[in-house]
C-alpha cells in the first residue's frame, strides 16, 4: 500500500513514518503538493561480495598483476584481453544477503 504523507508530517512524527515502513508500506513523501522521493522497505539486500569482483580496487589489483608479468602497460591486444577477462569476471552473480551488516 502506498502511503502520501507531506514533508513537514514526516518531520514531525518520524516514528509514524517508519512505522509505514516497518509494516511494509511504500511512503511517498511530498512537499508544496510534489513528490519528493519514495521510500519502501527492502526486500532482499543484494551486494557484491567483499573483497573481489565488484570494486575498482579489484581493478586496479588486474592491472597490477598485469604490470608485475608484463611490465608497464602498453594499450595493446594481450593488454585489452587481460582486463576484458578482469570485466567478465566483474559479471558474476551478485551474493544474496538478507540483513544488514
Amino acid at each position: 500500500m502506498t502511503i502520501r504523507m507531506q514533508e513537514s508530517e514526516a518531520a514531525e512524527n518520524f516514528s509514524r513514518f517508519l512505522a509505514h515502513l516497518k509494516a511494509g508500506d511504500q511512503v511517498q513523501l511530498e512537499g508544496d503538493g510534489e513528490p519528493l522521493m519514495v521510500s519502501r522497505r527492502p526486500g532482499r539486500v543484494y551486494t557484491w561480495a567483499e573483497p573481489g569482483p565488484g570494486h575498482i580496487d579489484y581493478i586496479e589489483q588486474k592491472q597490477r598483476e598485469y604490470i608485475e608479468k608484463h611490465g608497464p602497460i602498453v594499450v595493446d591486444e594481450e593488454y585489452a584481453e587481460h582486463m576484458r577477462k578482469a570485466h567478465e569476471e566483474l559479471n558474476q552473480p551478485l551474493e544474496l544477503r538478507t540483513s544488514w551488516d
